[in-house]
């Protein structure tokens, strides 16, 4: 092993992996690692400031809790002096962890089907939503809670209770 045995960076252990070619003296990536990479970064980059505009006209035009200058500044300036500051620490792997357990499992996967079961009760249909919708939204943010409890406590009982609180919590509101 190397140094850098523990690395998991997928981009860096492109790089670091010898290229397939006989030639003795070339040990390093080959060429073609190298461009997917540069290209992978790139293409990320390009999206950033996307995003950045994005937040920025939600914030305006929705939102309207700051003026357009302290809107620039929060949405364009800090999240990149946030990653400039904190990129190769741990503050930002626990940031990148701990936003994604909180805030993407429950925005991607139960947000739309809570959103299923408040339109199916308020909208045009004015009828209750499929049971199967309640039963998915149920083990969707259960699963994700006890995902949460786990990565806090390292307990899988607690997990196992957290689960099943949620589910009967559900179901009793909902």
């Amino acid at each position: 092993g190397g140094d850098n045995d523990d690395d998991t960076n997928l981009l860096s252990l492109v790089l670091q992996a010898p290229s397939n070619n006989n030639d003795d003296n070339n040990s390093g990536p080959s060429k073609l690692n190298v461009a997917s990479v540069i290209v992978f970064g790139l293409s990320q980059l390009a999206a950033i400031p996307v995003y950045c505009e994005l937040a920025r006209e939600t914030v305006d035009a929705h939102l309207k809790i700051m003026k357009p200058k302290h809107s620039f500044l929060a949405c364009h300036v800090a999240p990149w002096a946030l990653c400039i500051l904190t990129y190769n620490s741990a503050v930002f792997e626990s940031f990148v962890e701990w936003s994604s357990l909180l805030l993407l499992g429950f925005c991607n996967f139960s947000l739309p089907l809570l959103l299923e079961l408040r339109i199916a009760s308020y909208g045009k249909r004015k009828q209750p939503a499929p049971g199967h919708v309640m039963w998915i939204f149920s083990l969707v943010s259960a699963s994700i809670g006890a995902v949460i409890a786990q990565r806090i406590t390292e307990n899988i009982i607690v997990a196992e209770i957290t689960f099943m609180c949620i589910t009967l919590w559900i179901f009793n509101n909902y």
